[in-house]
């Protein structure tokens, strides 16, 4: 049965033993039951569709149900009760909104202090995404560092690196950097921000398929990272200038739907699919190569899974890459299967 241990950043958990533990570990964490059902979604994947057997550990806030609680104990993970570290007093999220609870993840850093033997290295995940292809390997294929992610491609700063996915050794040292720099967090900082500022100059840089956003498959486009020579026929310059046009022409924002409430099928009229380019052009061909080389998709097109169905997705954006439908539509598979009520 699964241990529920406080771990709060000023505060030394308890201990609990772990017999499976190999020091190897995945976790996951959740504030909300939206998002403990996509810990679960991910879970799911890792366990029957990848076959890992690598522990895994679920950092979770009191306000997630307890029938999530139960639903998350029941895949054998060790859940941890846990309260955020708090942003600045100053930050405009400090009581509240989108970003208060951000820093649930940063505890991650601490998990060594309450497994034993103690954890030695840990893959930290950002919950509304989804594991395509099995990330174990990752585990001991690395130099040791004490930070291995990918780059946020998608951002102005491109040496920014992605807080969404997270190779941490774990260890004293470096924990307590981590909540040294909680316990002085600047009030225009987030996880993100936090991480960059400890550990952008020593990261191991990994590829964007570890974090690749799907906004790609609605905007008809492909990161740099996975541009090749191998695709024939297929010239960026007039798919950019296409997409300027389609933005352009646009008459007004495209509509919006009521989203599904706490993720429940709502009802959406069928829709009519009319991809921007047809399936015999190369960009259409190449976003499908690209989807198939994705580890790890990050749900940052039209909403999160559990807010729009597939068949709103194709409402919503019916120029949209097929696969883009597609994804909620794996994610829902999944959540229908494993997520209560």
């Amino acid at each position: 049965v699964a241990q529920e241990p406080e771990a709060k950043a000023n505060t030394k958990p308890e201990v609990h033993h772990d017999q499976k533990n190999n020091g190897f570990a995945y976790v996951f964490y959740a504030t909300k039951d939206t998002y403990a059902c996509s810990v679960l979604v991910n879970i799911h994947r890792l366990r029957h569709a990848l076959s890992s057997t690598l522990p895994i550990h679920v950092l979770l806030t009191a306000t997630v149900s307890p029938q999530y609680r139960d639903a998350l104990r029941s895949t054998d993970a060790t859940l941890h009760i846990s309260t955020p570290p708090r942003l600045s007093p100053s930050s405009p999220h400090y009581a509240g909104g989108y970003y208060w609870d951000c820093l649930l993840k940063l505890l991650a850093f601490g998990l060594h202090t309450s497994t034993d033997p103690p954890l030695q290295r840990i893959l930290v995940l950002d919950s509304d995404q989804l594991i395509q292809h099995s990330l174990d390997d990752l585990f001991g294929s690395l130099p040791a560092t004490d930070l291995a992610a990918p780059r946020a491609y998608w951002t102005d700063d491109k040496a920014a690196l992605a807080s969404t996915f997270m190779l941490v050794e774990p260890g004293d040292r470096l924990w307590a950097l981590v909540r040294e720099a909680l316990a002085a967090i600047r009030p225009d900082f987030f996880d993100m921000d936090l991480v960059n500022a400890l550990l952008g100059d020593t990261v191991t840089l990994l590829g964007g398929e570890y974090a690749t956003l799907n906004s790609h498959w609605e905007d008809w486009n492909l990161p740099r990272w996975f541009l090749r020579s191998s695709s024939p026929g297929l010239n960026l310059t007039t798919v950019e200038a296409y997409n300027r046009h389609v933005k352009q022409h646009l008459s007004g924002p495209l509509p919006r739907l009521q989203p599904s409430s706490e993720g429940r099928e709502s009802q959406a009229e069928p829709v009519a699919a009319v991809p921007r380019f047809p399936s015999s052009h190369p960009i259409t061909s190449e976003l499908s190569n690209l989807h198939a080389a994705v580890k790890v998709l990050h749900f940052s097109a039209v909403g999160k899974p559990w807010t729009y169905t597939p068949e709103q997705v194709r409402q919503l954006r019916p120029d949209a890459h097929p696969l883009l439908a597609e994804q909620f539509a794996t994610w829902r598979a999944i959540a229908e299967e494993v997520c209560p009520g």
